[in-house]
C-alpha cells in the first residue's frame, strides 16, 4: 500500500488521491485510525474539519457500517431499533426523566457531565476569551506569571497506557481486519504505523452505549473476546483524552508538532525525550510556560503514578527534577498533568472521607520555589474511573480538567481551577441502568507540587506585542505616543490612594549628565586587530548613547517637565557635583519656580565598568552618597519626589553578568531599605553576555533606557511609578533579541531593573497631558494678584 502511494505522480497530489481512494477499502476502522493519525502527527485542524463533517451527516455509523458484510449490518439495525425502543419507553416514564432531568437542571458544577449530550471536540469558539480590562484588573490585585507572549507555551504529550491485556492469542472474528491492518504496518513508516496504531473511536463509543444499555448483548462466555472488548473500550476513552486536552491547549495558545507527542517509551526513552525538549534554549526561550501530560496505567496500576510501556513504575522525583533543571523555562510556570488510568471492573476507593470536605489533597503542604504545578487525580468510585455515561467518552479527571478550563481559564487561576475541578469530580452525575444517574464522588483532584511565587493565569486569547519590534526601526518619541491621562481616573486615585500631588503646568525638573562618550584608549600590548574592533565597538556604543539621551529627553519633556539648560556633556566628578548644586540652589532661590518633582539621569560608561555605578568623562566612579546628598539639601524639592535614573554602559563585547544574584528572578531588585526622603534611585544589572545597549537591526538605544521609554509612553496615564518599573522589567526579561548569524531573533532575559533607593511614603503618578493646574501663589509672594492659570 505504502509503495502504491510513494511513487504515485504528481506529487503530492498524486499520492494524495491514491490514499484516497486506498481508505475506504481498508476497513471499518480505517477512516477514524486515518484521522487519529492526523491529530498524532498535529494535523488536528483537518482531523478536526473531518469529524464535523462527518457529524454532520449522522452519527456516523453509516459510514463505519460501509464495510460491513449485510447480516452484520442488519444485527446493527436490529440493535439499534431496540436502543430506540428502550429510549421512547425512557421518555414515556415521566418520573425516570424528570429525575435526571432535574439532576441536570441545576446550575454551575451541579450538572456536570450533562449525560443528555455526547462530550465533543474542543474548538476555539468553546474558550471565552481574556479581556484587557479583566487583564488589568488581575494585575493589579495579585502577583502573575508573564503570560501574554505571542506563544502561551510548550505542549508535550508521553503515552504508555496499556489497553490490551498481554497473552491473548486468539482474535475475536471483528478484530481480523484490524490485525491485517497492523501487521501490514510493521513493515511500512511510521505514517501507516499512526494510522492502525489507534482503534476507532466512534466505534467503541458505539459499543460503549451497547454495554451501558444491553450489558448481556456484549458480555458472552468467551473470555477472549471480553478482553478484546474492554480493550477498545479503554484505547476509545485514552484517545478522546489525549485529542481533546491537545486541542484544549492548542486553542489557548500553546504549540505541540508531531516530535513533542510520543507513545509506548521506556523508562529511559522518556527521560532522553524531556531533556533533548526541555534542553533547547534558543526555540523555548519564546515560551511563556510549559505543560506536559503523561497518560499511563492499566490494569491494577496505582493513581498518581508514572509508568513506562511496560508497566514499569517510574520515579516521580526523576522526571521532576529533569523539568525543573530546564534553564529555558527557568522562571516560568511549568504544569505536569498526570493521568493514570485503571482499568480494573472494581478500583480501590481510598478514603471517601476526603472527598466530602470538598478541598484540593495537596500531597505536599511545602510548595516548591521552581514554579512547578503537577496535579493528577485519585478514584472515589468502585466503577472504573474512565468511564462518563451512556454514548460518552473521556475520563473524569480530564474532562472535567477540559470542562472548568473552557469556562474559567479567562478569570480563574490555575489552582482556583483545580479546586473547581475537584468539585465537579466530587459532585458528578454517574449514570444508573441507562434511565437515571445519581450525584456521587467519582475521584478526587491531588495537588503533587505547587509554587506560591506567583499565581499562575493563563489569559487565553490575550496578548501583548513583542517587545521591541524589530520591524518598526528607529523613530524618535513623539508628542502623539504618550498615552494622556483623564481626569476621571486622576480623581479616581486622589480618592482611593495617597499620592503625590502631580498637577502643575511644570511636573519638574529635568537634569541629564551624558559622560557616556568617553575617549576609546589604546590598552598595552594590545594589536592593531583588536583596537580596531574596539574602535567600532566604541563608535556603536556611542551612537546607540545619543539616540538614549534624545528620546527621555524628549518623553520627561512632552510629559511636561523643564529640560531647558539641563541636558550636560562631558563633566568630571567635581563638575558633577558643581552644577548639580548650582541648579538647585538656583531653584530655591527663584520663588516664581513651581516645580512638582525632580528628575536627574546619568548615562555613563566604559569598556569595563560595573552596573548601576556612575562615571564621570574620565572614567572614574562618581559617589552614588554625594548625588544623594545634594538632592536631599535642596529646600524647593523637599518632601517632593526625587528620581534619579543610572545607565551604565560597558563597551566590551562580551560581559557575563551573573544572572544569579537576585533572589527574585523575575522581578525588580531592591537594593537597600527604604527611605523617608522621597528618593527613588533606579539602574539596571544586564542578564545578557551581549552589550546590554544592542536592540537589533535599523534599531538604537539600550534596552533599558528603551523600555523604560515604551513603558512610560503607554502606561504611565494610569500606572504608578513602580509599576511602570515592573513593566519595563517584563519587557527586559521576555526581550526580542536578533540572531545575526542566522537570521532569526530570540526572546530571552538581557536586563533587570534594580531599586537602588526608593521610598514607600507615598505613590508617585505622573498624570501626562491632565489639564489641572494648581494656583502659582508666586505672584503673591510678589504683591500682584493670583489669577486662574489659563492654557
Amino acid at each position: 500500500m505504502m509503495d502504491s502511494i510513494k511513487h504515485k505522480k504528481p506529487r503530492p497530489s498524486g499520492q494524495t488521491r491514491e490514499l484516497l481512494s486506498i481508505l475506504p477499502r481498508r476497513g471499518t476502522k480505517a477512516y477514524d485510525s486515518f484521522i487519529n493519525a492526523l491529530e498524532e502527527s498535529a494535523n488536528t485542524d483537518v482531523a478536526e474539519y473531518l469529524r464535523e463533517k462527518e457529524g454532520s451527516k449522522g452519527t456516523g455509523k453509516n459510514l463505519q457500517n460501509a464495510g460491513k458484510p449485510d447480516d452484520e449490518s442488519k444485527k446493527l439495525k436490529g440493535e439499534n431499533v431496540d436502543i430506540q425502543k428502550t429510549s421512547t419507553q425512557h421518555s414515556e416514564n415521566p418520573d425516570k426523566k424528570n429525575k435526571l432531568e432535574s439532576a441536570n437542571s441545576n446550575q454551575g458544577h451541579e450538572d456536570w457531565p450533562d449525560l443528555k449530550k455526547r462530550l465533543e471536540m474542543v474548538k476555539k469558539r468553546d474558550m471565552p476569551m481574556c479581556t484587557k480590562e479583566s487583564f488589568t484588573k488581575i494585575c493589579e490585585s495579585r502577583q502573575v506569571y508573564h503570560m501574554t507572549g505571542e506563544k502561551k507555551g510548550k505542549y508535550l504529550s508521553i503515552s504508555n497506557v496499556q489497553c490490551i491485556q498481554q497473552n491473548t492469542d486468539k482474535t475475536s472474528p471483528d478484530d481480523t481486519q484490524s490485525k491485517e491492518t497492523n501487521d501490514q504496518s510493521k513493515e511500512t513508516d511510521s505514517l501507516q504505523s499512526k494510522e492502525t496504531d489507534s482503534l476507532q473511536s466512534k466505534e467503541t463509543d458505539s459499543l460503549q452505549s451497547k454495554e451501558t444499555n444491553h450489558p448481556q448483548s456484549v458480555k458472552t462466555d468467551n473470555p477472549q473476546q471480553n478482553a478484546t472488548d474492554c480493550g477498545a473500550k479503554c484505547r476509545s476513552r485514552v484517545d478522546f483524552d489525549k485529542t481533546a486536552i491537545l486541542q484544549l491547549f492548542k486553542h489557548m495558545q500553546y504549540e505541540s508538532k508531531g516530535a513533542d507527542v510520543i507513545k509506548d517509551v521506556s523508562g529511559d526513552d522518556m527521560k532522553t525525550f524531556l531533556k533533548e525538549h526541555l534542553n533547547n534554549n534558543k526555540e523555548n526561550s519564546a515560551f511563556d510556560s510549559l505543560v506536559i501530560v503523561i497518560f499511563s496505567g492499566g490494569d491494577k496500576y496505582k493513581p498518581g503514578k508514572i509508568y513506562d510501556k511496560d508497566g514499569n513504575e517510574i520515579e516521580n522525583t526523576e522526571i521532576f527534577s529533569i523539568i525543573q533543571e530546564s534553564t529555558a523555562f527557568a522562571g516560568k510556570p511549568k504544569i505536569v498533568i498526570i493521568r493514570t488510568y485503571n482499568f480494573e471492573e472494581e478500583t480501590e476507593t481510598y478514603d471517601v472521607l476526603d472527598a466530602e470536605k470538598q478541598e484540593l489533597h495537596f500531597y505536599d503542604t511545602k510548595p516548591n520555589n521552581k514554579d512547578l504545578f503537577v496535579v493528577s487525580s485519585q478514584p472515589r468510585t468502585k466503577k472504573g474511573p474512565w468511564i462518563i455515561g451512556e454514548g460518552m467518552n473521556g475520563s473524569y479527571f480530564i474532562q472535567a480538567l477540559i470542562h472548568v478550563f473552557k469556562k474559567m481559564a479567562h478569570e480563574k487561576s490555575f489552582l482556583e481551577m483545580m479546586k473547581e475541578v475537584n468539585d465537579c469530580l466530587i459532585k458528578a452525575m454517574v449514570p444508573v441502568n441507562g434511565t437515571s444517574a445519581l450525584k456521587e464522588p467519582v475521584a478526587e483532584v491531588m495537588i503533587l507540587e505547587h509554587s506560591m511565587e506567583k499565581e499562575l493565569f493563563f489569559f487565553p486569547g490575550f496578548k501583548t506585542p513583542a517587545w521591541p519590534d524589530l520591524a518598526a526601526g528607529a523613530s524618535t518619541l513623539k508628542k502623539k505616543d504618550i498615552k494622556q491621562c483623564s481626569q476621571n481616573f486622576y480623581e479616581k486615585i486622589q480618592k482611593e490612594r495617597k499620592i503625590y500631588p502631580m498637577t502643575s503646568v511644570k511636573r519638574g525638573k529635568f537634569i541629564l549628565i551624558s559622560n557616556a562618550q568617553c575617549n576609546c584608549e589604546c590598552e598595552e600590548n594590545q594589536t592593531a586587530e583588536d583596537l580596531k574592533k574596539k574602535e567600532e565597538r566604541y563608535k556603536e556604543g556611542v551612537m546607540n548613547s545619543d539616540f538614549d539621551k534624545s528620546n527621555i529627553s524628549q518623553l520627561f519633556k512632552f510629559m511636561g517637565y523643564d529640560t531647558t539648560g539641563g541636558i550636560l556633556n562631558k563633566k568630571t566628578e567635581e563638575e558633577i557635583k558643581d552644577v548639580l548644586t548650582r541648579k538647585l540652589n538656583e531653584i530655591d532661590s527663584d520663588q516664581t519656580v513651581m516645580y512638582d518633582s525632580l528628575v536627574i539621569m546619568f548615562l555613563s560608561g566604559k569598556f569595563d565598568s560595573e552596573p548601576g555605578k556612575i562615571y564621570d568623562c574620565n572614567g572614574d566612579v562618581v559617589s552614588r552618597k554625594d548625588i544623594l546628598d545634594i538632592m536631599k539639601a535642596n529646600k524647593h524639592f523637599k518632601g517632593k519626589p526625587k528620581l534619579c535614573i543610572v545607565q551604565t554602559y560597558n563597551f566590551q563585547e562580551s560581559k557575563p553578568y551573573d544572572a544569579t544574584d537576585s533572589s527574585a528572578v523575575n522581578e525588580i531588585i531592591k537594593d537597600g531599605h527604604p527611605n523617608k526622603d522621597d528618593i527613588f534611585m533606579v539602574s539596571s544589572y544586564p542578564r545578557i553576555e551581549q552589550g546590554p545597549w544592542i536592540i537589533g537591526d535599523n534599531m538604537s538605544g539600550s534596552y533599558f533606557i528603551q523600555a523604560l521609554i515604551h513603558a512610560f509612553k503607554n502606561s504611565a496615564c494610569e500606572k504608578s511609578f513602580i509599576d511602570l518599573l515592573k513593566e519595563a522589567n517584563t519587557c527586559l526579561l521576555q526581550a526580542v533579541v536578533p540572531n545575526k548569524k542566522d537570521g532569526t531573533v530570540d526572546k530571552t532575559s538581557v536586563a533587570q531593573i534594580v531599586l537602588l533607593e526608593y521610598c514607600e511614603e507615598k505613590e508617585l503618578y505622573f498624570f501626562p497631558g491632565l489639564s489641572l493646574k494648581a494656583l502659582d501663589f508666586s505672584a503673591s509672594m510678589l504683591g500682584n494678584v493670583v489669577s486662574q492659570p489659563t492654557d
